[in-house]
């Protein structure tokens, strides 16, 4: 082989290898490039889908408070207790009754782990209407359970009638 024909197969030969290299690297490249893609459509899908779960939280949220704010309304809370008795004795007064509250207790719930119970017994005094008119008034308050009820009827030294009613309630009490 000539000298000439040698040079121009080895250039040739050179050639080649860089054009092959020059192919692998386009080649690597764009297969990284296409990893990139492709986790970047995943990533794209998770925060497609965590958006999606994000309004599907916001509207849960949204559809519940109403039902939240009875809940929260109806379950007391430690420091709500002392709230609860003077709110049974502003009630007991609105209604034209006068209220004594002879024992509080917080007994444990047998069933449910997240609560237990305040117990309260009350002795209401008035007429009828008015002491009739408490008890109606304690069956709207949500979260009250009435345990037992009873009424007594005795006259004043005028011969008036002075109602008594005691009642046993209970309500739950977050822990």
């Amino acid at each position: 082989m000539t000298s000439p024909t040698r040079n121009l197969l080895t250039l040739s030969l050179i050639g080649a290898i860089a054009a092959a290299a020059v192919y692998g690297a386009g080649v690597f490249f764009l297969r990284i490039k296409m990893q990139a893609i492709e986790e970047n459509t995943a990533l794209l899908s998770i925060v497609e889908k965590s958006a999606l779960g994000k309004r599907e939280l916001q509207r849960t949220v949204a559809e519940t408070a109403e039902e939240r704010t009875r809940l929260s309304a109806a379950v007391l809370t430690e420091d709500a207790v002392p709230d609860f008795i003077n709110g049974l004795e502003a009630l007991a007064a609105d209604a034209g009754t006068t209220l004594s509250v002879s024992s509080v207790t917080v007994s444990s719930s047998k069933d449910l782990s997240y609560h237990e119970f305040v117990e309260a017994k009350l002795l209401a005094e008035g007429s009828l209407e008015k002491v009739y008119l408490f008890l109606s008034l304690l069956e709207t308050l949500p979260g009250i359970r009435l345990q037992a009820v009873e009424f007594d009827r005795s006259e004043d030294g005028n011969g008036k009638s002075i109602w008594r009613m005691g009642v046993a309630l209970s309500v739950p009490k977050a822990k």
